[in-house]
């Protein structure tokens, strides 16, 4: 989120908040105002109504006492005799006064939207009440229409009084409300008391009830003034009590209250002629001027009312103006941040995109303190980079001494920085010695410190190419170690590691400057002979080599000695590449091996012949696994006690085209010498596990078989290997425990793939033997270190008649069983063999005398016997 965004919330936010608040209040004083206008409008009409009704009840008042001194019936029944109108202050005129001020009151009224539609049928109610009056003879008649006019409007009044008091909200308008309704409530209880009394005292005048009936409805009416003024006094404020004792304390008033109060106690209170005109007179006045005090209390209720709305506008206005101060406090607020924050920070954002891009741009300092503090951070940061930009420029060139690279930077953040490039500086020189160091340890032995074989084939190429310009010669001196196995079982891999050291020395002591030595790995050195001259003695140096390494090496006491077998192979011009000339010196140190070790061999013709016969070899041996030209054939394992077959050794035969059958050891030498015997491997083990699946599938033998494959040395160092034997296992669907997989205890060597495969392969089910045990250097006591369930015993043990033999087979027979292993002795080929293997607790065996290898159909054939008899396979076949 963007720092505007952030800001434009900050503002909002409380100002949303403070226009809420202050929207809440602008609507409350506008209510309350709201409020105190409808309640001065209730006030007013409840007094224009009042003001009807007095009106209404002077006219009454007026017409009944009218018509009682003007009306013959009506003026012997009231005992007026004698009493002319004017003697009262009635006229015609005054009459008609009386009811222009009622019209008055009515129209001033009606004009009020809130009495209007009470006030409607009022005209014509006073219409035919006003002809009954004036008919004389419907008096009564027009006398309770307006009495009844009169009640309606004093109901209409209380109700508009009770909806002003119940809509007040403000204490003081609330009390001023209250005393305009006692006020009016008590005027208008005693607008009626003395027409009611003279209802009462003259029988006749205005009502139609009984005499008891007039008494009581005066004495209710009386009652209910007393009642109303006593609580104007009690209830009302102040002054508003103080203007009603003031009106009730008038000398006519107070004597007409009294004159009351006795007719009241005495319903036969004497009331004489002078007396009545005096009651009149008083009452008119009392009416009066209580109707200035109720006019006085609902001035005052509207002027409150007013001033209630007034207050409430002006609490509005001043809401209005807070908020609208606020908001432009905070807009002006957020206009100064914008400017004085926002835009120096988005310019000091914009500066650290750019520097963080790379783009070294000048640092603008502006805004308040702090910003400026960190632009002027920023700045030095800069600064800083821009020096490690020259640094890493001169550390980019090479140049790591150069004066820029170790001129320390200004400030903290630049002395980090320059330690920063010191220590990039130290890493890169600690790469390069790494890197050397890698470079050295990729070239070079980690044992001996020679070069490896991957410089050893580099410097073949550079000589050949150097003996190619000149013409000069070059040589190869193929070492090959003798017995070096045979000292690193026995004395221990210390002592195996010390011998190569020593070797190697030997070497380098005897060679020439010129020339070099090469570990290619295990036991075998090359050395690189370069510049020969045509009568150099590369023979008699290879000899002195063969001398030097022949000495015994003194070790902790203990001293071991090996020999050498070594080839030479001499190219004149660079006839040969590297590779060829490589393989020509390995082939001349094989064949001094095979002549008897300790011996210096030389490629010559013969040689060459042979080496073009197995190159001929191995591209016949390619075609042959394309052509599939290989068979299995399958010689029995048998159990030793029961003579019944308990398994198969599976061996490979090639159909040669020009040769015919090959046995191994005519193609297998070879294919040892390159990748093909992996290959070939990979296809015996299929084509073993397939031919078992087969048989189970034919019901061939009553129990399950076992199947023995040879695996070769390289195949077993092979990375590839547990995968062969895996997918081999899942084709077929054979239990891993029914293959055995044999290895030559000559190929045992110390390679840790090939340690790890065989672990592997136990750890999966699968049966490791341990093929020609004896004729290498494994010792018995190795055994139990050995990931192997089964031994066997080579045919120049199982076969001597030597007693020695016969022991060494028996001690071989005990420490296998020791060990928990199973022992099958190979090359039986008689009877008395086969009892004596037996009589030695030999678990199982295999030769000609029970059968020799079979083509699978014959094989089938043999592992249907229970019993496996001498010959069984020759009758098979005859």
């Amino acid at each position: 989120m963007r720092l505007r965004t952030y800001l434009t919330a900050l503002i909002i936010a409380p100002l949303l908040v403070c226009a809420g608040f202050g929207g809440l209040e602008l609507v409350q004083r506008i209510d309350e105002a709201h409020a105190a206008d409808r309640t001065a409008e209730l006030v007013q009409d409840a007094a224009a109504l009042e003001r009807v009704q007095a009106d209404l009840q002077g006219e009454l008042l007026s017409a009944s006492a009218y018509a009682a001194v003007t009306t013959p019936a009506l003026h012997r029944a009231a005992g007026l005799r004698g009493v002319a109108p004017a003697e009262l202050g009635l006229t015609t005129s005054s009459i008609a006064r009386q009811r222009r001020q009622t019209d008055a009151a009515l129209d001033a009224a009606s004009a009020r939207p809130g009495v209007r539609s009470r006030l409607r049928a009022l005209p014509a109610t006073l219409r035919r009440a006003r002809a009954d009056i004036d008919a004389a003879v419907r008096l009564p008649a027009g006398y309770d229409a307006l009495v009844a006019a009169g009640t309606s409007l004093g109901l209409g009044a209380r109700r508009l009084m009770s909806d002003a008091v119940a809509n007040a909200s403000a204490r003081a308008l609330s009390q001023a409300l209250r005393d305009s309704a006692l006020v009016g409530e008590a005027t208008q209880a005693g607008t009626g008391e003395l027409a009611l009394l003279a209802a009462d005292r003259f029988p006749g005048l205005g009502a139609r009830e009984t005499r008891a009936a007039a008494r009581t409805a005066w004495l209710r009416s009386w009652a209910a003034f007393e009642t109303a003024s006593d609580a104007v006094l009690a209830r009302t404020g102040t002054r508003t009590a103080a203007l009603w004792r003031r009106a009730m304390a008038r000398p006519g008033t107070a004597r007409l209250q009294a004159q009351f109060a006795a007719f009241a106690g005495d319903a036969t209170h004497p009331l004489a002629l002078a007396g009545v005109l005096a009651m009149y007179r008083a009452h008119i006045a009392r009416t009066t001027d209580l109707g200035r005090v109720e006019t006085a209390t609902v001035r005052s209720a509207v002027r409150a009312a007013t001033a209630l709305r007034s207050s409430a506008y002006l609490m509005a206005t001043l809401v209005a103006a807070l908020v609208l101060l606020v908001v432009g406090m905070s807009v002006g607020i957020g206009i100064f941040v914008r400017r004085a924050i926002a835009r120096p920070l988005q310019s000091l954002s914009r500066t650290a995109e750019h520097v963080g891009r790379g783009e070294l741009v000048d640092v603008r300092a502006d805004g308040p303190r702090e910003i400026r503090t960190v632009a002027d951070g920023l700045s030095a940061a800069v600064a800083s980079l821009r020096r490690i930009e020259a640094q890493a420029a001169a550390v980019a060139a090479g140049d790591l001494d150069a004066t820029i690279v170790r001129t320390p930077l200004p400030g903290a953040l630049g002395a980090v920085m320059h330690s920063s490039v010191a220590t990039i500086v130290d890493a890169i020189h600690e790469r390069d010695l790494a890197r050397s160091d890698l470079q050295y340890q990729a070239t070079h032995d980690g044992l001996t410190g020679l070069p490896n074989r991957t410089q050893a084939m580099l410097a073949i190429r550079r000589a050949l190419q150097r003996a190619r310009r000149v013409g000069a010669l070059t040589a190869l001196i193929y070492v090959d170690l003798d017995h070096f196995k045979a000292v690193n079982d026995s004395h221990g891999h210390g002592v195996g590691d010390a011998v190569l050291r020593a070797s190697s020395e030997r070497m380098v002591a005897v060679i020439r400057d010129a020339d070099s030595v090469f570990r290619l790995g295990g036991d075998e050195f090359v050395i690189l002979v370069e510049d020969a001259t045509p009568d150099f003695a590369f023979v008699a140096l290879a000899e002195r080599l063969v001398e030097a390494i022949s000495l015994p090496v003194a070790i902790d006491g203990r001293t071991a000695r090996i020999g050498a077998s070594l080839g030479i192979s001499v190219c004149q011009d660079a006839s040969v590449d590297a590779e060829k000339l490589l393989s020509q010196a390995d082939a001349a140190a094989y064949s001094a091996k095979a002549a008897g070790r300790g011996r210096v061999g030389i490629f010559d013709e013969a040689l060459r012949h042979s080496l073009d016969r197995r190159a001929l070899l191995e591209r016949e041996l390619e075609h042959a696994l394309a052509d599939e030209h290989f068979e299995l054939h399958y010689q029995p394992v048998v159990e030793m006690s029961t003579s019944r077959p308990i398994g198969f050794e599976a061996l490979i035969r090639w159909h040669h085209p020009v040769h015919g059958l090959l046995s191994p050891d005519e193609f297998i030498p070879v294919a040892e010498k390159s990748m093909l015997i992996n290959r070939i491997g990979r296809w015996t083990l299929h084509e073993a596990t397939a031919q078992l699946a087969r048989w189970d599938a034919e019901g061939a033998h009553p129990h399950p078989l076992t199947m023995a494959v040879n695996v070769s040395g390289r195949h077993l160092a092979s990375r590839d290997l547990v995968f062969d034997v895996r997918a081999a296992l899942d084709a077929s669907g054979i239990d891993p425990s029914r293959l055995v997989v044999e290895i030559t205890e000559t190929v045992l060597v110390d390679d840790p793939i090939a340690l790890d495969n065989m672990h592997t392969l136990r750890a999966m089910g699968v049966c490791m033997a341990i093929d020609d045990f004896g004729t290498g250097y494994t010792s018995i006591g190795q055994l139990p270190k050995l990931p192997v369930d089964m031994l066997k015993i080579d045919r120049s043990f199982t076969g001597s008649d030597e007693s020695a033999h016969h022991q060494l087979v028996r001690l071989i027979v005990e420490a296998a069983h020791a060990f928990g292993l199973t022992v099958v002795a190979e090359g039986i080929e008689g009877q008395a063999q086969a009892f004596a293997l037996h009589g030695l607790n030999v678990d199982t065996g295999q030769g000609f005398f029970f059968a020799r290898p079979q083509p699978a159909g014959r094989a089938r054939e043999l592992a249907t016997l229970d019993t496996l008899p001498p010959g069984a396979a020759a009758e098979i076949v005859a």
